[in-house]
């Protein structure tokens, strides 16, 4: 078997498998009453200042890999 035929699939997949993982983002939501710093105006990308509610973790959650928490 020719393992030189192998070496560009296995380039390509690493290289996008790894780009998502650089563009993903993690979103955190907490409710108000538990964190009472949780607003919808923060950036929602710490668990310190997360968002207060889940619709606004969703409409910025739109890159493939990222996570709501």
């Amino acid at each position: 078997m020719n393992y030189r035929n192998l070496r560009l699939p296995f380039l390509l997949t690493f290289t996008l498998g790894f780009s998502v993982q650089i563009f993903a983002t993690n979103y955190y939501v907490a409710p108000v009453a538990l964190y009472p710093n949780a607003s919808d105006a923060n950036a929602g990308t710490s668990l310190a200042l997360p968002f207060a509610t889940l619709a606004k973790a969703i409409t910025k959650a739109n890159v493939a890999g990222d996570t709501i928490l």
